[in-house]
């Protein structure tokens, strides 16, 4: 049996995992290098290990206390397992598996997706129709 690694997967499987599984709960996002990321408070959150099924969360915080602050947290007992792969002065990087995303995504602030109802979208649409017109100057008249 052949031990199938991360390397051995191509490109586009590499690319498309991250976005098809977590892009409709997380506001995902391309960056500079071209790999999908989730953003959050203090770093984002990338794919680690499609293989071991884990995510990397590398994260910069203003002064050392935040990165403490955070490391306790996580050493708490209700906190999902996880590694830090890198600890810095203001920067740490803490691998965790997928089943813990959504303990994470708390402790972490991930930026998720609005979800709005019908009549709130048509609510939004209005407001955004009226604030259109008065940037170019016009009036509506709304009679009731």
């Amino acid at each position: 049996m052949t031990d199938l690694r991360d390397r051995d997967l191509s490109l586009k499987k590499w690319q498309g995992y991250f976005k098809k599984q977590y892009g409709k709960k997380y506001r995902v996002f391309r960056d500079e290098l071209g790999i999908w990321s989730i953003k959050c408070k203090y770093g984002f959150v990338q794919p680690f290990s499609i293989v071991k099924k884990e995510l990397v969360a590398v994260l910069t915080y203003k002064s050392l206390r935040g990165v403490n602050i955070l490391v306790k947290k996580l050493q708490s007992e209700s906190a999902p397992e996880f590694r830090i792969s890198q600890l810095g002065d203001f920067e740490v990087s803490i691998v965790f598996s997928e089943k813990s995303i959504k303990q994470i995504a708390e402790l972490l602030s991930f930026g998720h997706k609005r979800q709005i109802s019908e009549n709130e979208r048509k609510i939004l649409a209005e407001r955004l129709k009226k604030a259109r017109a008065m940037k170019n100057g016009e009036v509506i008249l709304k009679y009731e």
